[in-house]
């Protein structure tokens, strides 16, 4: 039987506080495992990117702060 870690890229994740759980309780109501969750949400955000351009796949923490 083939190791199935050999033909996958592992990476390291640290994650902020709280969001693990996050992904967790989506992932049970997407019956998935949380390694899926994690590569699903990736993937959209890919997608949305490549579809839409750099801006699609913006978050907060990526934009510059406003000044009031």
């Amino acid at each position: 039987m083939a190791d199935i870690s050999r033909k996958t890229d592992q990476y390291p994740l640290r994650l902020p506080e709280g969001m693990r759980d996050r992904i967790r309780q989506q992932a049970a109501a997407n019956r998935r495992s949380v390694n899926s969750e994690i590569i699903f949400y990736l993937d959209q955000a890919l997608e949305a990117r490549e579809e839409n351009g750099p801006a699609a796949g913006a978050t907060a923490l990526d934009q510059e702060p406003t000044t009031p």
